[in-house]
């Protein structure tokens, strides 16, 4: 009796289905083929992104730090006065007990003349604010608020922002009770800081490979950037929105003060 047709069919596909899975028989150029083809060669073979495409997505996200700082109205005060500012686009908190995390950040520096530097590139392996639970991530910021705080970052690597580095380090919330600090740390999350009063970091480096990627030149140092040495008009939106929340407030005429 003749096997038929319909059944030959089903068998048919059966073997051309196993046949691919285990990559044998007539159907195995095929497969190949496919991964050979341009498309898959692409996938599988994916570059990484570079340095300076990494620092340039750092800074555009730095930008909308910077704007979301603009919301708090007590910011401007200590922007007005602050020697640099450090951003952390998304800082991940990721300890379950004491410190734990990382993020990159950039740094920027007031000149002499009260503008803002273009931005050096760093990352800071961990945060400790006391006791924690769970995960929190979240947009921070780092207002320096004198040349020593300043200064910790030439060192470049492998430092500390914290009370044994010498370092006041006060949460944002703490502000009324605590002051400014030698470093007033914000926080775009609550639960990212909480209430301590105080913050600290460790473990913070200098991006030499970021930093010389996006200024296209070997070598690039902190005081490179922090002098002009090196620049970059990429940085042009970063450093306007700072500007925005760091300009000196005139004093009310209303208080008796003189608005010149």
């Amino acid at each position: 009796m003749k096997t038929p047709i319909r059944f030959r069919h089903s068998l048919a596909s059966a073997f051309m289905l196993l046949s691919v899975i285990t990559g044998t028989g007539a159907f195995q150029p095929m497969a190949a083929q496919a991964a050979n083809s341009p498309t898959g060669s692409q996938h599988a073979k994916r570059k990484p992104a570079s340095p300076e495409a990494i620092a340039i997505r750092h800074v555009n996200d730095a930008v909308k730090v910077a704007r979301k700082m603009q919301l708090e109205p007590r910011i401007a005060g200590l922007m007005a006065d602050a020697k640099g500012v450090f951003l952390m686009p998304k800082y991940v908190r990721a300890a379950v007990g004491v410190g734990g995390g990382g993020g990159p950040g950039v740094l920027l520096v007031r000149n002499e003349s009260g503008e803002w530097s273009d931005p050096a590139f760093f990352h800071v392996g961990s945060v400790s604010v006391g006791v924690q639970v769970g995960v929190q991530t979240g947009p921070m910021a780092l207002l320096l608020n004198n040349e020593k705080a300043v200064s910790h970052f030439l060192k470049q690597s492998n430092f500390s922002l914290s009370a044994d580095s010498g370092l006041t380090v006060v949460n944002w919330v703490a502000l009324g009770t605590a002051g400014p600090g030698d470093i007033t740390a914000w926080s775009g999350s609550k639960g990212l800081f909480g209430n301590a009063a105080a913050v600290s970091f460790s473990d913070v480096r200098y991006s030499v490979d970021q930093t010389s990627g996006y200024y296209a030149k070997e070598g690039v140092s902190v005081e490179d950037v922090i002098k002009g040495t090196v620049t970059n008009p990429h940085a042009g939106p970063l450093k306007q929105a700072l500007a925005a929340r760091s300009a000196k407030v005139p004093p009310n005429p209303k208080n008796g003060a003189s608005a010149k």
